[in-house]
């Protein structure tokens, strides 16, 4: 990237980090929540946000137990659907891991197959402990992966070598899926992932031109990049007109019916609050 493009975006966001934290000006810091906020000022590429309020509050970390079907708030249960990939684990660098867990969904749905879904349900009366309301957030850090998901029921073929794994080369798109929230009196609201942020693609990086010291140092020419969802649950619509109330919500669903295959990483979802 030239020279004067890197200036261009960090002026635009300390310019914006300043408007906000010394002005008062909150309106700037939809800026460092999704960069499309500025996209007139910023150069044409790729961003990437994390961006956590102190009203944050967490459903699931995946931090705590070895059962996948446990949440981090006490009393809340994970189910899957049609899932190729289902695990909690480290979530990796390079070379090594990152000393911190998240969940790896994969999919990949084949012709007529019904939707693979990740399925999170609130402890009781988590809705109205956390007051959820028309100015909450439900908030997700997702990383898409460069690796292939299998069929549901077939298993990643294990005799390919680091080499030929090398070799293959595939554009992987970049990851949308439907976010699906639920509530006690049965009532469904929807809305795309992409309408909130843009999960890009996994990010490869060749670091040197010596392929035998990138394999030894770096190993991959990848690694999770995590990117920060916030979703106003306000922005849910309801199907069949009828209303939907955030004070009853007992569930969050992530529905991937809107990207055929797909590896991800998810390493928090909770609940946090919109900028006043």
């Amino acid at each position: 990237m030239p020279g004067d493009e890197q200036r261009r975006i960090s002026k635009t966001y300390i310019a914006a980090f300043l408007e906000a934290t010394l002005k008062g000006r909150r309106e700037y810091l939809t800026l460092v929540q999704d960069w499309r906020r500025g996209r007139g000022w910023l150069p044409d590429t790729i961003y990437i946000n994390r961006y956590q309020v102190a009203s944050y509050v967490p459903l699931a970390t995946f931090q705590e137990d070895a059962d996948i079907t446990t949440t981090t708030a006490p009393g809340g249960h994970m189910a899957a659907e049609n899932l190729s990939i289902w695990h909690e684990g480290r979530i990796p660098w390079r070379g090594g891991d990152r000393d911190y867990n998240g969940v790896f969904l994969g999919w990949n749905r084949a012709n007529g197959a019904p939707a693979a879904s990740y399925t999170i349900t609130l402890p009781e009366d988590a809705a109205v402990k956390w007051r959820l309301g028309k100015g909450s957030t439900v908030e997700l850090s997702v990383a898409a992966l460069d690796e292939d998901a299998p069929l549901p029921g077939k298993k990643k073929k294990d005799d390919k070598s680091k080499a030929d794994e090398k070799k293959k080369k595939t554009d992987r798109e970049s990851p949308d899926f439907t976010i699906e929230l639920v509530t006690r009196d049965g009532v469904t609201a929807t809305a795309p992932v992409s309408r909130f942020a843009a999960i890009p693609p996994p990010l490869k990086e060749k670091f040197t031109k010596l392929d035998l010291m990138e394999n030894v140092a770096y190993e991959k020419d990848w690694e999770p990049v995590l990117q920060t969802v916030r979703a106003p649950l306000s922005a849910f619509q309801s199907a069949g007109g009828k209303s939907f109330n955030p004070e009853k919500l007992s569930v969050v669903r992530l529905k991937f019916d809107r990207t055929a295959t797909a590896v991800i990483c998810v390493s928090g979802v909770g609940f946090g609050q919109e900028e006043p």
